[in-house]
């Protein structure tokens, strides 16, 4: 980043009491301006705002995205120009709004709002497995199975240490840190995606991120795109028609429990929400199953048969066949005992095996037979010799 976009940051970040998440998203912003048109800010002018909205567009950033950065880049360029003592509060505010006309603000506000359908924002069943199947990595496979699984937020999730995270006999529990203080989340589906990424994590002291990336031979936590980076790559890899994306994993998981009935003060328990919040009810609403149990029933449709309609979750273990314990159903190991339960890939390692043994066998065989014929050859000149000397 430029040294001037650097100082501005710095000096606007200080002065402002902010969380860390929006700290998070001034410097994003930032950042996506320096990167696009390497001018600092102060020094803006239509040409450089209309390019860098043409590269965010092209880039494929959400309508939701560039509205949220258009609003922290106004914000820092207001701050600019009072800091700069260029303009007063007053006339800085009119400038900075003025300045951002050139993007079209109502034409993205639209687009947002066709985005942000609830309904179209659930990941289906083909679009997860597709993720789950794509990734390679054990650490990107628990990431996403926790991401989905807790229904908890991106950075409640890379805030993690190995020591939030207890194992159970038949779960395990993660403690989040969260806006609105600490909760513990049952874990069951995600249980062994996290124990096959500990059986190669880099370094699992207490205090070590859970999802840690390591950088120069130092352990650190993943920086906070990393999982939409991470998502955006394997939706297009896994030829998605569109991009998943953090977000999508909680809104899916918290509808599927809203739908299973899991009540409103349950649901703000699980999700993180104050008392007060109206989004529990919102959830609710757009699971639309008040009401429908009532239908159901009278129309004839007993009770049980109504309760066994509930969603599946996207996520779900099967049992080792081995030893017993819970794997992924796209998993190539079972990370207890370490069986292979891809039946082509165990067929083949069979095959291998036994070829490795016929192999080992035809060495020793021949081993076998030169010291055979070595011995043979001994004894027929020790036959010859003793002939000659009759």
């Amino acid at each position: 980043m430029l040294p001037e976009n650097q100082v501005l940051l710095e000096t606007y970040l200080s002065s402002r009491r902010l969380s860390p998440g929006s700290k998070n998203i001034y410097t994003s912003a930032l950042k996506s301006w320096d990167e696009r048109t390497g001018v600092p800010l102060a020094r803006l002018n239509a040409g450089k705002l209309e390019l860098w909205y043409r590269s965010l567009t092209e880039s494929r950033f959400s309508a939701s995205t560039i509205i949220t950065y258009a609003q922290k880049l106004r914000i820092l360029y207001r701050f600019a120009l009072q800091r700069e003592g260029r303009l007063g509060r007053r006339e800085a505010r009119s400038a900075a709004a003025e300045a951002f006309e050139a993007i079209p603000l109502a034409d993205l506000r639209r687009e947002e709002k066709k985005e942000k359908n609830d309904r179209d924002r659930l990941v289906l069943p083909e679009e997860f497995e597709a993720l789950m199947r794509t990734a390679k990595h054990p650490r990107v496979k628990a990431l996403i199975a926790v991401l989905y699984e807790s229904g908890c937020r991106k950075g409640e999730i890379l805030g993690l240490r190995i020591r939030d995270l207890v194992f159970g006999e038949a779960y395990a529990e993660i403690r989040i840190k969260g806006k609105t203080g600490e909760r513990t989340i049952p874990l069951v589906y995600s249980v062994p995606y996290l124990r096959a990424w500990l059986q190669v994590h880099p370094d699992r002291a207490p205090l070590n991120p859970l999802f840690a990336t390591v950088i120069n031979g130092e352990i650190r936590e993943m920086n906070p795109s990393s999982p939409n980076f991470i998502l955006k790559e394997l939706s297009q890899k896994a030829g998605l028609v569109r991009i998943i994306h953090p977000h999508m994993l909680r809104h899916t998981r918290l509808t599927e429990l809203a739908r299973s009935g899991l009540g409103e003060y349950q649901l703000k328990s699980f999700a993180g929400w104050t008392p007060d919040s109206r989004m529990a009810a919102r959830y609710i609403h757009l699971a639309g199953r008040d009401h429908v149990a009532a239908v159901l029933e009278a129309q004839g449709v007993p009770v049980e048969a109504v309760r066994a309609e509930r969603p599946r979750p996207l996520l779900r273990t099967e049992e080792c066949p081995n030893c017993g314990g819970r794997v992924g159903p796209d998993m190539m190991f079972c990370p207890g005992c370490g069986y292979v339960l891809d039946d082509a890939l165990r067929l083949e390692m069979e095959r291998q095996r036994e070829e490795a043994v016929r192999r080992r066998l035809d060495r020793e065989y021949e081993e076998r037979m030169r010291r055979f014929r070595e011995e043979m050859r001994e004894l027929v000149r020790e036959e010859l010799k003793r002939i000659e000397r009759m």
